[in-house]
């Protein structure tokens, strides 16, 4: 994740020894770090550091956002990184909520097209930042990449100067939104509107698990995979071109983990495992048939079929079976993506695993096999829902 990359980097930078010398130290560094932070987010990045640092002594920054075995990091880094994907959603929305506005008092009915300056001033009354230095080069890409003249993925370091539009240039405003929602960007200054309610209804950038349209009560059993429709597939294409076009026609290997982290909220080990599991062909890049098969899978198979493929990702030598350690970090990893009421602690999952084992594996091989984990999620209710939400 960006963020994290120059969180690591700026630490680096005011402590090359690797040590910061007190917790204070470093609470003024993340006040510098996160200047739109709001102060009730920055109290829970605090306590949350506290709960990973007791104490007020010496830090290792280098510690702060390390991974476990499992591919989990500390409850620091987790509310960092959580903080940060929220922060950008809520940024997306205050764009489009803005662009909006300024067509809403432009007409009646509001035009569905704004001309460049009117995008510009729209988006600059949601963050004074975007007038001066970095958020203003900020602004600039997100102006280039809003009318189509670089691609969402621009970062400072690649682009400082972005190339200008013309004042009078016409862009529709789902186009716009619709290409900024690609880009990793952050807000300059505190929203001082931050928790209001919207004033207008969000269509592009809100993401809402009201959305799905599937039918009550899930596949019946022994049901065959259920098909996309023509229409569905022809989305699912043109959304892969679309985010393809600059790369030959395949999502690399940094697209899609990118792509991932932002829209699960988990972290870049389970975005990892996810590529590994799209990645058919083990070429280290994802063609449209093997994104097509695993959406295919993931998103319109009942649960049993979403198991089998997944499955597959964790028998790394296979030879048909998965291990303890290996359930429970498939566990962990669902565990991330399921929203906050449905989630499971640690000892929970470890539990849940343990149980499994002690009912399934009966030889007391220490492994299972896909057929074993079958009918362990058929026996618990819980995992069985976990696969109808992921």
């Amino acid at each position: 994740m960006k963020m994290c990359e120059d969180f690591e980097d700026k630490l680096n930078v005011s402590y090359s020894n690797g040590t910061i010398p007190n917790k204070m130290a470093l609470v003024e560094f993340l006040r510098s770090f996160f200047p739109a932070k709001s102060d009730e987010r920055f109290d829970e990045l605090i306590e949350a550091l506290d709960e990973q640092c007791p104490g007020d002594g010496s830090i290792e920054w280098a510690t702060l956002l390390e991974e476990d075995r499992q591919g989990d990091q500390g409850p620091f880094a987790e509310c960092m990184r959580d903080q940060d994907l929220q922060e950008r959603q809520e940024y997306f929305e205050d764009i489009e909520e803005a662009l909006m506005l300024s067509a809403m008092k432009k007409d009646d009915p509001p035009p569905s097209e704004l001309n460049a300056d009117e995008i510009r001033a729209a988006i600059l009354s949601i963050d004074d930042g975007l007038k001066i230095a970095l958020g203003e080069k900020q602004l600039d890409r997100i102006m280039a990449v809003g009318f189509n003249k670089l691609s969402s993925d621009v970062m400072y370091e690649t682009c400082p100067d972005a190339p200008a539009c013309e004042s009078a240039e016409i862009m529709s405003i789902e186009k716009f939104v619709k290409r900024v929602l690609k880009m990793t960007i952050r807000r300059f200054e505190v929203n001082p509107r931050a928790g209001e309610e919207r004033e207008v209804e969000l269509k592009l950038s809100k993401k809402s698990l009201d959305d799905e349209d599937e039918p009550e009560g899930g596949a019946a059993e022994g049901e065959p995979l259920r098909r996309f429709t023509h229409e569905e597939m022809q989305q699912l294409a043109d959304h892969f071109h679309e985010i393809t076009k600059d790369s030959n026609g395949v999502i690399t290997r940094l697209q899609f983990i990118e792509a991932i982290e932002f829209v699960t909220h988990a972290g870049q080990h389970f975005a990892e495992t996810l590529f590994t599991l799209f990645d058919e062909s083990k070429d280290d890049q994802i063609q449209f048939g093997e994104f097509r098969m695993a959406m295919h899978v993931l998103c319109r198979g009942a649960p049993e079929e979403r198991l089998t493929y997944v499955f597959q990702a964790y028998d790394k030598n296979g030879d048909g079976t998965i291990t303890r350690d290996e359930m429970l970090l498939f566990l962990l990893m669902a565990n991330k993506v399921l929203p906050k009421e449905a989630k499971r602690e640690r000892a929970e999952l470890k539990a849940l695993v343990d149980d499994s084992f002690a009912a399934m594996d009966l030889n007391l091989d220490g492994v299972l096999s896909l057929d074993e984990c079958m009918k362990c999620m058929k026996n618990n209710t819980w995992i069985t829902e976990m696969f109808d939400r992921i």
